[in-house]
């Protein structure tokens, strides 16, 4: 009798001192967490003796559990003062009514690898702190299972995997502390509303063509959050949607006036990436999106405009204001399984970075902008627009350049500088080509207008690696009416380890029509020794008649004397030449066509035989200085 007092008063002690402390043990076939069934131990005791879940305790879930996994239901408002899930083992705590919950001033705790399923509403002040393992809404209509907020640090939310349409709202805030990724999943039919503060990055799976960022044409509140974000499919057994990706909101209405652009910003100061296969689209209206920057690898992502079929709402994207530079696989277009061809997608370009566009199949129907940085268009479009290739129109501003080796299918108006070639020299084609709708070959004429003030900058290396333009329309060289701007500069520049010999042409455009006045454009040359450049317009015939040609003329630097004494011979050479003076030669210099001298040799006599076998076939120029003056043959070696 002794001794069972004496272990009754020392389990009584234990339970005092921590009275605060029960870990989950469903011991019981009722598993309810209520003050009244022993599902619980108290790990104080020395004995595992089931007890009930004392109010204001701290509850733990773990691996000690006999089960590989537990559903428990909530009975009533359970005050606990934190909730700790650290387990490997799958834990589902569900509600008995709508009325049940879970309330106390701390957090509920999840960490390990195992997954939290819950369906019971959370008041917990503290809110969500993931540290490890998944946490999921049970069902669409699963009420707030995440308290006042949720902190990542580590894990993964998931908020319902059901493909049902009653489009749950998900409002709870989001703290992304810098270091830390989040990763989200949302179901095929959901908006996405939660603040987000914090410089971590945010790592969203989306589950379908329905999966909302904000509430229906709201936009979400990201602007306490600096971090970057990238969007790859949710895949979920069963469930095939027309595409995976994310629909945008926002209650601004686009207008590009002094007014006010009235842009949302949501993303204007991140990153935005798209994995495989995804698509960032819209809720219709006259909208445009602020990126940062925007980031693709996979050819089958897409950046689309209004999600549905329509021809009236114009969905654009201002993409480039973190001034970095993008090689852009993902392709402007229609949303997946949405081919009309009419879907309005447009893409300004701001900031100073350059954008190459390297998809083919690229449609960008609401136009291209150029506002300030670089847009090369290294996309060959093999599939046009729809029904023959509707033109797609593309504006350079005075502060944006433009340029590639693809094809551009639109009119260009040109106010800044046009740069053909990418990454070296190359053809930018401004021209029609095969309808997406049935293959057949484009009609269209596309012109290039270009602005004054305007420049068209070719790099030229040598006959085989030049900068060129094709038009298929008209060339229009316009010009001030005010006489304030001068007209478009075509600029030549040297491609790198340029080889241009005398005489030689370059067709730097070719249209079928090239419309200039006097005055109209001027001619730079820049970089090149010793070259003189001549620029006119000429008219050929079929396929294009109008042509802009750049002659290049070989200066030698020599002063060219008006009667030669010396005679030479043979010349061509084989392997030597002789040369016969009235007056005595003092040395001669062999010059290639870019002036430079290659070969020196003193002389001191009337007649001279010399080698030239160490020279290659070509042109070059032989300079005689005598004791009367110089004078300058060409040789031609053979």
């Amino acid at each position: 009798m002794k001794k069972v007092v004496t272990l009754m008063v020392v389990c009584t002690m234990f339970a005092s001192l921590s009275a605060e402390s029960r870990k989950w043990q469903g011991s019981q076939e009722a598993k309810k967490w209520d003050y009244v069934t022993p599902n619980w131990l108290n790990p104080a005791l020395p004995l595992p003796i089931p007890t009930s879940f004392a109010e204001g305790s701290k509850a733990y879930f773990d691996d000690s559990i006999l089960r590989e996994s537990d559903t428990l239901s909530v009975s009533g408002v359970v005050v606990s003062d934190s909730v700790f899930v650290n387990a490997t083992k799958r834990y589902v705590i569900r509600r008995t009514a709508d009325t049940d919950s879970l309330m106390g001033d701390g957090a509920l705790v999840k960490d390990g690898t195992g997954l939290l399923v819950m369906d019971v509403k959370s008041a917990l002040k503290g809110g969500t702190i993931l540290k490890g393992g998944m946490m999921r809404m049970e069902k669409q209509t699963t009420p707030n299972i995440w308290g006042s907020k949720i902190v990542f640090m580590g894990g993964t939310a998931n908020f319902a995997t059901s493909s049902s349409s009653s489009y749950p709202t998900v409002s709870v805030p989001v703290e992304i502390p810098a270091g830390q990724t989040a990763v989200v999943e949302l179901s095929r039919y959901s908006y996405w509303n939660s603040k987000l503060t914090g410089a971590g990055n945010l790592h969203i799976y989306a589950g379908g063509e329905r999966t909302y960022l904000g509430k229906a044409r709201v936009a979400v509140d990201w602007s306490e959050f600096t971090g970057n974000v990238k969007v790859e499919k949710y895949v979920m057994d069963g469930v095939n949607p027309g595409f995976y990706g994310l629909i945008l909101n926002t209650e601004k209405t686009f207008l590009d006036s002094l007014d006010g652009y009235k842009i949302d910003s949501t993303f204007y100061n991140k990153k935005l990436e798209l994995g495989e296969g995804v698509c960032i689209t819209s809720e219709s209206g006259t909208r445009a999106y602020a990126i940062g920057e925007l980031t693709g690898n996979d050819t089958l992502s897409v950046i689309a405009g209004y999600y549905k079929k329509s021809t009236t709402p114009i969905i654009k994207y201002f993409i480039g204001g973190l001034n970095t530079d993008v090689d852009l696989y993902a392709q402007f277009n229609d949303p997946p399984g949405t081919t009309t061809g009419y879907n309005k997608v447009g893409f300004v370009k701001v900031g100073t970075g350059t954008y190459r566009l390297l998809n083919n199949n690229n449609n960008i129907i609401g136009g291209l902008e150029v506002r300030a940085g670089t847009v090369l268009a290294d996309d060959k479009v093999l599939w046009g627009n729809v029904r023959g290739s509707v033109g797609n129109n593309t504006v350079v501003w005075p502060q944006g350049t433009l340029g590639g080796k693809g094809r551009i299918q639109g009119n260009v108006d040109l106010q800044g500088k046009l740069t053909p070639g990418s990454k070296g020299t190359g053809t930018l084609m401004i021209t029609d080509s095969l309808s997406r709708i049935d293959g057949a070959i484009g009609t269209r004429n596309f012109n290039l207008t270009c602005q004054p003030g305007s420049t068209l900058e070719f790099e030229i290396g040598s006959l085989s690696a030049y900068d060129k333009v094709i038009v298929s329309g008209t060339v229009k060289m316009n010009t001030d009416e005010n006489q304030v701007l001068p007209g478009a500069v075509v600029k030549l520049v040297p491609a790198a380890g340029a080889s241009i010999n005398d005489n030689e042409q370059f067709i730097l455009m070719e249209a079928d029509t090239i419309s200039a006045s006097e005055g109209s454009y001027s001619v730079v040359a820049e970089g090149f020794n010793n070259v003189d450049w001549s620029v006119e317009l000429v008219h050929t015939a079929e396929p294009r008649n109008s042509k802009m040609v750049a002659t290049a003329k070989v200066k030698t630097g020599l002063n060219p004397v008006t009667a030669k004494e010396v005679t030479m011979g043979p010349n061509p050479a084989t392997s030597s030449i002789s040369l016969q003076s009235p007056v005595e030669i003092a040395s001669i210099e062999i010059l290639n066509l870019q002036g430079q001298v290659i070969h020196r040799q003193q002389v001191g006599q009337n007649s001279l035989t010399t080698s030239v076998d160490f020279l290659q076939p070509g042109v070059y120029y032989l300079r005689l200085n005598k004791v009367n003056g110089s004078e300058v043959h060409k040789l031609m070696k053979r």
